[in-house]
Order: C-alpha cells, then structure tokens, then sequence
C-alpha cells in the first residue's frame, strides 16, 4: 500500500502566513524571484506557487530560464528562489 490514511497534512493558513510574515519583519511582504529551468511543468509550478504566495503578500515573479544560466547560478550563487527539477 503506498497511501497511508493515517498521515496528516499541513493546514492552509494564509493569516497564519501573514503574522509569521510580520513577526520575522516583513508585515508589508517582499519582493523575489522564482528561477524556474523550464516551461512545461517546472514553470507551471512555479507560476502556482507564485500565485499562492501573492496571498500572502509575498510578490514573486516567474523567470524562465535554461541550463546554461542554471548552472551559472548554481556556479555563483543567486537571489530569490531556485525551483530546478531534474
């Protein structure tokens, strides 16, 4: 069996989010950026979850970009988030 009804997941919580947003700093949010390496389903993603975290306040936006920039990036570092999947 490789589902285990017993398992608990995590409870959507915006406002939670939000005061935890506040209480690190951030109660007006931030800026960033998702690097996403692809436009199929990697950027799909990326553009859900950038949705869900404008809930929150939290503006970021989706830059596609290909293997050679990912690798410059893994080489010298970055800013923002890194959704890379293999």
């Amino acid at each position: 069996m490789t589902y285990n009804t017993e398992l608990k997941g995590y409870s959507y919580d915006p406002e939670k989010a939000k005061a935890l947003l506040a209480e690190a700093g951030y109660a007006d949010g931030f800026d960033t950026v998702i690097y996403s390496t692809g436009s199929g389903f990697a950027g799909n993603a990326a553009t859900a979850v950038s949705a869900s975290l404008a809930e929150v306040g939290i503006n970021a936006s989706v830059e596609i970009i290909d293997g050679a920039k990912g690798n410059d990036m893994m080489a010298n570092g970055w800013t923002g988030i890194y959704w890379h999947f293999a």
